[in-house]
């Protein structure tokens, strides 16, 4: 008996309101709902991210493993609003990267082999990160000029011969 009733208000609620005005109205409460989550969510990411440069680092290797080594240098340098006028550095950076991924097997994570500090806001983070053939060196200078933190510099490096050799000495 209920589903009778439901639907007879249904049929006169469609009278009442033209199928068009219907749909548009539909419409537009997905459009403004799907765009409050998109805001929602980039402006979550973004004050994650800058919290501390832990975040930012974890992030960055998190994407990198997940997403692939593009997704994670532009989240990384996203963190930096003067990097976007030297988006040919940028490129140039994921390029040789993924040049170098290619040669060199399987990805098996990270570690971390120095943190090392300016003050409180110039931090650098060196970290090596393990693949099948050889590692890479993945070297970050994180800076926090007032609330956020940023990238400064990031480098990575093939050649860990000489990081090698000066932690023999130390």
């Amino acid at each position: 008996m209920d589903s009778h009733i439901d639907f007879y208000y249904f049929c006169y609620f469609l009278k009442l309101v033209s199928m068009k005005k219907l749909v548009l109205l539909v419409f537009t409460l997905l459009y403004f709902s799907f765009i409050q989550l998109g805001l929602i969510s980039i402006l979550a990411s973004v004050s994650y991210a800058q919290s501390n440069p832990e975040d930012i680092i974890n992030k960055f290797f998190d994407l990198y493993k997940n997403k692939g080594s593009d997704m994670a240098v532009d989240y990384v340098f996203s963190t930096n609003k003067w990097m976007d006028k030297n988006q040919n550095v940028v490129i140039e950076m994921k390029m040789r990267l993924k040049k170098a991924i290619n040669i060199i097997g399987n990805y098996y994570g990270y570690e971390l082999i120095t943190k090392k500090s300016l003050g409180q806001s110039y931090l650098l983070y060196s970290y090596v990160v393990k693949y099948e053939r050889q590692p890479i060196q993945f070297t970050f200078i994180l800076y926090k000029p007032d609330k956020t933190w940023q990238i400064q510099n990031l480098r990575f490096d093939d050649n860990l011969t000489e990081e090698l050799e000066e932690a023999d000495d130390d």
